[in-house]
């Protein structure tokens, strides 16, 4: 078996190349504030949060936080909640305000995408359930950027090894 034959795996990456398909779109700020640049293919898998490589704005999938819930099965399978997390984040502005819509845009966006979906690509999901988490994380601005989140929970059904 390969690494990249792991469920968790490729949850994440089906995630993250089905956000990038949305075509999440910025636009004209307006007041003389410029542009916000297209989300594009700004879409990163991450183990934990990392701006260092990344360009904003952007979106970070992640399971940070999170553990997989088992519910039961069979002695052929296995049924389990697998959890991601899915932040749109970008650096504090002074555009942040007139920023905000295109977030809540892309935000609203992703959640009609995956929820109650299956996940193209990974025929293990049956479906996915959204748990909205905190709309923007003040929290947050100790690492100089803003996040909107939420998990993405994908019921799975697994065959046992």
């Amino acid at each position: 078996m390969a690494a990249t034959d792991d469920v968790y795996w490729r949850i994440k990456q089906a995630v993250a190349a089905k956000i990038v398909s949305l075509n999440l779109e910025g636009g004209d700020l307006g007041n003389g504030q410029g542009t916000l640049e297209d989300l594009g293919s700004n879409v990163y898998v991450q183990m934990l949060p990392d701006a260092s490589n990344i360009k904003f704005p952007c979106v970070l999938v992640t399971s940070e936080g999170e553990k997989e819930e088992p519910t039961g099965g069979t002695t052929e399978h296995r049924d389990m909640w697998r959890p991601v997390r899915v932040f749109i984040a970008d650096r504090v502005s002074q555009r942040f305000l007139e920023s905000e819509p295109f977030y809540s845009d892309w935000r609203n966006t992703i959640y009609r995408a995956f929820h109650f979906q299956k996940l193209d690509g990974v025929n293990e999901v049956r479906g996915c359930m959204i748990v909205p988490e905190v709309i923007y994380d003040s929290k947050m601005a100790q690492y100089q950027f803003i996040v909107s989140g939420q998990v993405l929970r994908f019921y799975c059904q697994e065959t046992r090894r």
